[in-house]
């Protein structure tokens, strides 16, 4: 096998679990796997995509529709959060069709109406 050594999966691919690379499977799609030893756990987002990281062993990746919206960390821009940063966090509103921007102060969004 060229994708492991005897001990663990070479760089652009991941095993299951941390010094087991008795099967090594290519980095998915949205994933990076810059390093070997790559774990399923280990595994991070690529810029523009997210994963649900509260769900363990999970090589499912969702390209975002706005791409820097999801950080490389897995997590989203201020106001963003939920499946792939498109839902607006409380205090935050519908800037567009995926991004959320703060919402104003209350007496002037009482003046924008009047």
């Amino acid at each position: 096998d060229t994708n492991r050594t005897s001990c663990y999966c070479l760089k652009g691919f991941y095993s299951l679990e941390a010094g087991s690379a008795t099967t090594c499977n290519d980095c998915p799609t949205g994933g990076v796997c810059d390093s070997p030893n790559t774990t399923i756990d280990t595994i991070l987002p690529a810029l523009g995509y997210w994963r649900d990281i509260y769900v363990e062993a999970t090589a499912e990746y969702i390209q975002c529709p706005v791409a820097y919206i999801c950080k490389d960390d897995g997590s989203c821009y201020s106001g963003s959060e939920g499946i792939a940063c498109t839902v607006c966090k409380s205090g935050y509103g519908r800037l567009n069709d995926y991004e959320c921007e703060r919402c104003p102060p209350l007496l002037l969004n009482i003046l924008r109406i009047f």
